[in-house]
């Protein structure tokens, strides 16, 4: 069985895309569009072990939810902006062949939760920890209910080399592209990386309104994503068949969504027919 998928977009200014839904493409990432996105980003995340709130939801036999975080990882691929995302292996317990963001539960010896994002990307893609510059965080937290944890979503940028992380370059100049043959997905884990173009998600025949967990007061668009993952030459009708219906959606559609409404690239969209998660 092949996975399902879900998705965001992002633009870097946060007042440029009002009507972001008119455009055909946006500019690739620059050093004064990180800024602009960290400026309206929780800085700095200030999750650690000991000082997160306490829990809003409560789980059967009075468990209690686990901490995870999760990357949205920003970068330019060939010039272009895009979100990296990747295809949950069909054989996990839960949200098995979706399509989600690297991470998952922090363990005891993470010292914070962007220590967790970080590890479990570098874990799930083989991207090392020190070529992504955190830009912040979304201002709080969604439950997963699937895996019982409570995943509070950390904003980076993937930088062709940790150099890249660390030097300020030039503020209007199109940062290094990041090469996606660095990666390299853990079976385990990842079915497919999907580098999402955000150029995808400001196509309207893409769009679709959903309502996060049936909430009509939580209006927010999935994206089909299909046709964008590569596919074998070998690939039988029915796999394909499957991979075209492939959208991103969910928690993973809309922490894309919040992070696309709080940066300004996005207008929440309206309530629309009633397709439920």
């Amino acid at each position: 069985m092949l996975p399902r998928i879900r998705i965001t977009r992002l633009s870097p200014t946060r007042t440029a895309a009002r009507n972001v839904h008119t455009r055909s493409s946006l500019p690739p990432f620059t050093r004064s569009s990180l800024d602009a996105i960290k400026s309206v980003l929780v800085q700095p995340p200030p999750w650690s072990p000991t000082k997160l709130p306490d829990h809003t939801v409560g789980f059967s036999r009075g468990k209690v939810a686990t901490e995870a975080a999760v990357l949205i990882p920003l970068l330019n691929v060939e010039g272009k902006p895009h979100v990296l995302m990747e295809v949950r292996s069909s054989t996990l317990r839960t949200h098995a062949g979706e399509v989600s963001f690297p991470g998952g539960r922090m363990d005891p010896t993470d010292d914070s939760l962007v220590h967790t994002a970080l590890r479990e990307t570098q874990e799930e893609l083989a991207l090392a920890s020190g070529l992504v510059e955190v830009l912040g965080a979304l201002d709080s937290p969604e439950y997963s209910l699937g895996n019982r944890s409570r995943v509070w979503p950390i904003v980076g940028f993937v930088h062709s080399s940790s150099d890249q992380s660390q030097s300020p370059g030039s503020s209007s100049t199109t940062l290094p592209s990041f090469r996606l043959d660095k990666l390299l997905a853990s079976p385990d884990e990842v079915a497919a990386i999907l580098p999402l173009p955000l150029s995808a998600l400001l196509d309207p025949s893409r769009r679709r309104v959903h309502h996060f967990r049936i909430d009509a007061r939580r209006p927010y668009y999935t994206t089909r994503v299909g046709d964008l993952i590569a596919r074998p030459p070998d690939l039988s009708a029915e796999d394909c068949r499957t991979l075209d219906k492939l959208e991103v959606w969910g928690l993973s559609g809309w922490f894309l969504n919040r992070l696309a409404w709080t940066v300004g690239w996005l207008d929440r969209p309206p309530a629309g027919p009633e397709y439920e998660d």
